[in-house]
């Protein structure tokens, strides 16, 4: 394709994206992050908008994967600066950048879980506002949901997780969002004293993880001492 296209066509930076993804599900984040800033810079001569900042969300999931918030949160605050230069402000890859930026905070720790939560709180506001449902609102949801729970309002809490069901039934039903969100709902019904549906909502969370993930994976495990937790509570031993 080099041969019959200029260095710097979009098509060739559509095939290194995919060449990064690649390496990205194989784990080797750190090739995919070389290729993603190549891409960047292979395309800021050009002002290729919707590349470049497709390129910038990539690499900062990729810092995400490896724990560099610095890095992560840098990329993303690029990709949404030029997103708001460019494109409407309710446009759904603005909201899609927000979260990911509220899910960076959210992982780097306790210190940074507020600012999280005003920013995911921001992307839902856009979201209700301009696209239907999808994963990434349901994401956003769930993630308010556990706040909720940090901040023992399990009323609040079962609203959101239950939300992101919804949306999740839709577009995803076998996926470890869905999982994530029937283990918030297993935890809320479980620290209400509704036990049977919380059995329910942890079971339903290890069928999914079962099929999607091998015996072993954290999420697996957490659903495990859950529901554990949970007989432990129902039969009082």
């Amino acid at each position: 394709m080099t041969s019959t296209l200029p260095q710097q066509h979009p098509a060739i930076a559509q095939c290194m994206s995919a060449l990064a993804e690649c390496y990205r599900a194989s784990g080797d984040v750190d090739h995919a992050i070389h290729l993603h800033k190549q891409i960047i810079n292979m395309m800021q001569t050009h002002c290729m908008v919707g590349v470049i900042t497709d390129a910038l969300t990539n690499l900062g999931t990729c810092y995400m994967m490896k724990g560099v918030w610095r890095e992560a949160l840098d990329a993303l605050h690029q990709c949404l600066t030029i997103q708001r230069a460019y494109l409407p402000q309710l446009h759904p890859a603005i909201v899609k950048t927000l979260y990911w930026i509220g899910a960076v905070h959210w992982d780097s720790g306790d210190m940074e879980k507020e600012k999280a939560v005003q920013i995911l709180r921001e992307c839902l506001e856009i979201a209700e506002q301009t696209i239907p449902m999808d994963v990434v609102t349901a994401n956003a949801l769930q993630l308010l949901g556990c706040h909720a729970m940090d901040e023992e309002q399990c009323d609040e809490a079962e609203q959101l997780f239950l939300r992101s069901r919804d949306i999740l039934r839709q577009v995803a039903p076998m996926s470890e969002e869905m999982a994530r969100v029937c283990i918030g709902l297993g935890a809320v019904y479980h620290d209400s004293s509704r036990l049977l549906e919380a059995e329910e909502a942890t079971t339903q969370a290890l069928k999914i993880l079962n099929a999607v993930h091998p015996q072993g994976h954290s999420l697996i495990q957490q659903a495990e001492q859950l529901l554990h937790l949970i007989w432990q509570t129902k039969f009082g031993n």
